[in-house]
């Protein structure tokens, strides 16, 4: 498995080859947790560019999502990626902070 910064990175790398100006990635903040199975999975928010939402189709977060999986699966971590965006950076890190949110 890789560690939350190896997530971090290879996350913010993918999401910003799919998710193509106007919209754009500014951070991402992950986090191990355990799905409703009990299974290993990761909680995973993208920080969103301001007015990125404009710009976000339901195909292009569907898009990202396969893109990370597909990632964290050749890097050999086989947790499912549970992916939040917002644009804001302080409820990006108090959602970390709130595993039930």
């Amino acid at each position: 498995m890789l560690e939350p910064a190896q997530v971090d990175n290879l996350v913010y790398k993918t999401a910003s080859a799919v998710l193509k100006p106007p919209a754009g990635v500014e951070r991402v903040v992950s986090q191990p947790m355990a799905d409703q199975w009990g299974a290993d999975a990761l909680r995973i928010t993208i920080v969103l560019k301001p007015g990125s939402f404009d710009y976000l189709s339901g195909e292009q977060a569907v898009d990202n999502l396969m893109a990370i999986n597909n990632a964290l699966q050749d890097a050999n971590d086989d947790r499912f990626p549970h992916i939040r965006y917002t644009t804001d950076e302080e409820e990006a890190l108090a959602l970390l902070d709130d595993p039930e949110s």
